[in-house]
């Protein structure tokens, strides 16, 4: 059996990455809440956030590979072998185990949550973007669809006109 300090703080870190993940989740949501109101004001407040928890699951990644490392030295296991499942099948109490268990689904079931919602926010900012090229383009290629007339009062082409006055 491992140590219980070790376990305890493996414990310790994977709550607090549950918490940060469920936390960054909420901002995810109400990310899509921003893209689909456009309010780019809030948008690149939103960024500002994300790398703030950014830094903190990086903290908190840091702490559990030194943690998993001091594992390995105690078990004499290489530490790129060791995992969650690993240890809850060869290395720790029954009640550790569980609660390594419940924490590694609950982390699991957040970062699949988060790519469900990542990918539904790059499909709306997809869509804006379309949308803004679209919009573009139906500009740049306006015509006036009038005819013209000559000076000899025959009509003639109608010369395509464009909303940019571009120079080249």
């Amino acid at each position: 059996m491992l140590e219980l300090a070790l376990i305890e703080k493996l414990t310790d870190v994977l709550e607090k990455e549950a918490s940060v993940y469920e936390d960054f989740l909420s901002i995810q949501k109400g990310k899509t809440d921003i893209l689909v109101n456009g309010n780019i004001s809030e948008l690149e407040k939103m960024i500002k956030t994300e790398q703030s928890f950014f830094e903190e699951i990086q903290g908190l990644e840091a702490e559990r590979e030194q943690i998993i490392e001091q594992i390995a030295q105690k078990t004499k296991t290489d530490s790129s072998a060791l995992n969650l499942t690993w240890m809850i099948n060869n290395y720790v109490k029954p009640e550790q185990a569980n609660k390594l268990k419940s924490l590694r689904d609950k982390i699991l079931n957040t970062v699949n949550e988060l790519k469900k919602v990542n990918e539904q926010n790059a499909r709306l900012i997809n869509n804006s973007l379309e949308y803004i090229n679209f919009s573009i383009n139906l500009i740049a290629s306006a015509s006036d669809s009038g005819s013209r007339y000559g000076n000899d009062g025959k009509e003639g082409k109608a010369e395509r006109r464009s909303f940019f006055d571009i120079k080249l």
